[in-house]
């Protein structure tokens, strides 16, 4: 296992434990950087908009379309440690 995926992975448990105080944006793009480094681009269908809360995920991770595996897992790590800093 790579150090970026250790810490990928560390970044992941920090989150799990930190207090659930994330505004909406932080959380959305957690949701977009860890689909993206994970699945990559964004290959579903379009939620209706009626289904709001599915459509700003979706949005979320088709945001960070074209973003390689590793570059959005180096910005997850670095918005984990941003929030950590903001919520520890």
């Amino acid at each position: 296992m790579s150090d970026l995926e250790i810490n990928f992975q560390k970044a992941i448990g920090y989150i799990k434990n930190l207090p659930q105080d994330f505004s909406n944006e932080e959380l959305l793009e957690l949701y977009g950087l860890y689909k993206q480094a994970t699945i990559g681009d964004n290959n579903t269908t379009r939620p209706s908009i009626f289904n709001y809360r599915s459509l700003k995920k979706w949005q979320s991770w088709t945001s960070f379309k074209d973003i390689t595996s590793d570059a959005a897992k180096t910005n997850y790590i670095l918005l984990v440690q941003k929030l950590i800093s903001k919520y520890s």
